[in-house]
C-alpha cells in the first residue's frame, strides 16, 4: 500500500522548490483553489532566505518527449504550465508529442539519435529494450530522495521494481493501477438496426463487420492500421513477455511461441477472410490512419482501444451525433467461460535520458508534477474552467456551457506516464458501459504474472533483433490477413528460426524461472 507523506526536508538549497508539494490528498480540494496556486502551498521559512534561494535557481527549459494523440488545446494549457514551473522550480517544459502511430518508428529513432534531452515516456513495449541499450539515465537513491522525495515515499518496492533493469533504476513508473482492459468500441446503434447478436464471440462480431460492408457503403467495417496480437493473445490466457512473437501462458505457467498456440492458425484464417472480405483497407500495413479518429467521424465502425479511453469519447458521441456507443472486450472471445482480465500497476512511465542535461531539475518537476494538485490537474485536465471545472460535491464536471465533444484538452494518451490514482479528481459514472464491464472485471482477474518481469535482452541481443524483423515482416502480415495463413505461418515458423528463436525462447524461460 502506498504511504501518503508529509514534504520531507532536503537541503536548504531547494527548499523554496518543494514548498507546495505537501501531503497528497484528494485532488478534488484543487476546485477551491485558484489559478497559479495551490491549496497545498505553505511558506517556506524566511522570505528573504528563499528570495536568495530562488536566484540560485537558474533557469533552465526541460525537454520533454510524450507518445500519444496530443489535444487541439496542449499549447494553451502548456503556456499556464510553464508560467507555474517558473514560479515553483524557475524551468520551463518543451513538450513534444510523438502521435502513437508513429511510436514503432520514431521513438527508437529520438532515443538513438543522441538529441540532447531530458525526458521521455517509456512503457512495456520499448522500456526493455531501450534499457538494455543504454538510453536512459540510472537513477540512483541519493538523487531520488534528494530532488524527488515525494515520488520516494510514495513509491512501493514493486513499483521500483518495474522500472528496475540489471539492478538499477531506470523508469519512474506511474501510480496507477489498471484493468488490461481492452477491446473494441463500436456502434451499438448499427448492431441493433441489422439485428446483429450481442458482440460476445468472434463470429457475433464477424456479423457486426458483414452488416456493415453490406449496408453503410460509406463506412470501412474496421479502418485501422494494424491488427494487434493483443486480440489473439488476450482472447486465450496468453501474457506477452516484451516481445509480440513470445507469451506467457496462464494455463502451463511456461513460455511459448504465439504462433505456435494450437489457436493461432485458426485465427489466422478468420483474419485472411475479414481482410478479403474488405472489412479494412487493402492497403493496411503501409496505412497511417487513425483509428479513433475515423471512429468518431462516422467513418470506421470500430475504435480498437481500452475501455478507459472509449469512455472518454462515448458520451459525447451519444450526445452530439446520436449514436449509442457499446464496448466488446478481448476476453472471452473464443466463447464459453469468459476469459480472466489482467490487471496491472501500469507498466509505464518517465525516464531520463542517458544525456540528461538537467536531471536535477527534471526530477524536481516530476515530484512537484506528483504532489501538487494544482499542477497534476493542469497536465492532465487543463484549464479550471475552461477544460474542465469541479462541481460543489468534489466531481470533474464539463464547464457550463461547453459541449462535451468540443473540449480542446482532455486527459489523454500523451500524459499517460504522469498518472497517479492519489491525485485524480473524481468523475460521476460518465459511461454505464465502463461500469458494467468493470464490475465484471472484478469478479474474475488475476494479477500480472510478469509485472515486476524485466528481460535482460543482452544473451540474445542478437537473435532477438533478427526475431522482431522477422515477425515484423511475416507475423505482423499474418494477423491482418494480408498473406495465405498456411503458407504464410510456414514462412514465418521458417523464418523465425532461421532468425534464432530457439534460442531467445530458451533464454526467456530460464530468466522466467529464475524470477519465479
Amino acid at each position: 500500500m502506498k504511504k501518503l507523506t508529509g514534504l520531507i526536508a532536503v537541503i536548504m538549497l531547494f527548499s523554496i522548490v518543494f514548498a507546495g508539494c505537501g501531503t497528497k490528498k484528494d485532488s478534488s480540494a484543487e476546485a477551491t483553489t485558484t489559478e497559479g496556486e495551490s491549496e497545498t502551498e505553505k511558506p517556506a521559512g524566511d522570505k528573504n532566505a528563499a528570495d536568495e534561494t530562488k536566484k540560485e535557481l537558474p533557469f533552465v527549459t526541460l525537454k520533454l518527449y510524450m507518445v500519444g494523440d496530443e489535444p487541439v488545446d496542449t499549447p494553451k494549457v502548456m503556456d499556464e504550465i510553464n508560467k507555474y514551473l517558473k514560479q515553483k522550480i524557475n524551468a520551463e517544459i518543451d513538450m513534444t508529442v510523438i502521435p502513437g502511430s508513429d511510436r514503432k518508428t520514431k521513438y527508437p529513432m529520438l532515443l538513438a539519435s543522441g538529441e540532447e534531452f531530458d525526458m521521455a515516456f517509456t512503457a512495456k513495449w520499448n522500456y526493455l529494450s531501450e534499457a538494455s541499450n543504454g538510453a536512459y539515465m540510472e537513477l540512483t537513491d541519493e538523487m531520488l530522495q534528494k530532488y524527488a522525495p515525494n515520488i520516494w515515499a510514495d513509491t512501493s518496492d514493486m513499483e521500483w521494481a518495474i522500472g528496475t533493469f540489471d539492478g538499477k533504476k531506470y523508469m519512474i513508473n506511474k501510480q496507477e493501477t489498471e484493468f488490461d482492459d481492452a477491446g473494441w468500441g463500436y456502434r451499438e446503434d448499427i448492431r441493433v438496426k441489422y439485428e446483429v447478436p450481442e458482440l460476445v464471440t468472434w463470429d457475433d462480431f464477424e456479423a457486426y463487420l458483414k452488416a456493415i460492408k453490406e449496408n453503410e457503403t460509406s463506412m470501412i467495417p474496421w479502418n485501422t492500421n494494424e491488427i494487434y496480437i493483443k486480440v489473439f493473445n488476450a482472447s486465450n490466457e496468453l501474457v506477452k513477455v516484451s516481445f509480440d512473437f513470445i507469451a506467457y501462458d496462464l494455463k502451463s505457467n511456461k513460455s511459448i511461441k504465439v504462433y505456435e498456440h494450437p489457436n493461432f492458425l485458426e485465427f489466422a484464417k478468420r483474419m485472411r477472410k475479414w481482410y478479403e472480405a474488405g472489412y479494412w483497407s487493402k492497403n493496411i500495413l503501409s496505412s497511417k490512419v487513425d483509428g479513433r479518429s475515423e471512429f468518431e467521424n462516422g467513418r470506421s465502425g470500430v475504435f480498437a482501444q481500452n475501455v478507459r479511453t472509449q469512455e472518454t469519447i462515448a458520451p459525447g458521441l451519444t450526445k452530439d451525433m446520436g449514436w449509442e456507443i457499446g464496448f466488446a472486450p478481448y476476453y472471452g472471445l473464443n466463447g464459453g467461460e469468459p476469459a480472466r482480465v489482467r490487471k496491472v500497476s501500469g507498466k509505464a512511465g518517465i525516464s531520463l535520458y542517458y544525456n540528461c542535461p538537467n536531471p536535477e531539475r527534471s526530477l524536481m518537476f516530476l515530484d512537484l508534477q506528483r504532489s501538487d494538485p494544482y499542477l497534476y490537474s493542469l497536465f492532465h485536465y487543463g484549464i479550471k474552467g475552461v477544460h474542465y471545472d469541479v462541481d460543489a460535491e468534489g466531481y470533474r464536471v464539463t464547464p457550463e456551457g461547453v459541449n462535451a465533444s468540443e473540449v480542446g484538452y482532455i486527459d489523454s494518451y500523451s500524459v499517460w506516464g504522469l498518472r497517479d490514482d492519489d491525485m485524480k479528481i473524481p468523475v460521476r459514472e460518465l459511461w454505464p458501459v465502463k461500469t458494467q464491464m468493470y464490475e465484471k472485471y472484478e469478479t474474475n482477474f488475476y494479477n500480472d504474472p510478469l509485472i515486476t518481469f524485466n528481460l535482460d535482452q543482452n544473451p540474445v541481443k542478437t537473435e532477438l533483433a533478427a526475431c522482431t524483423n522477422a515477425w515484423t515482416t511475416y507475423g505482423v502480415a499474418l494477423l491482418c490477413g494480408v498473406v495465405d495463413p498456411v503458407e504464410g505461418l510456414e514462412v514465418l515458423k521458417e523464418q523465425m528460426e532461421n532468425a534464432g528463436i530457439d534460442k531467445v525462447q530458451s533464454e526467456i524461460q530460464r530468466q522466467l524461472d529464475k524470477h519465479n
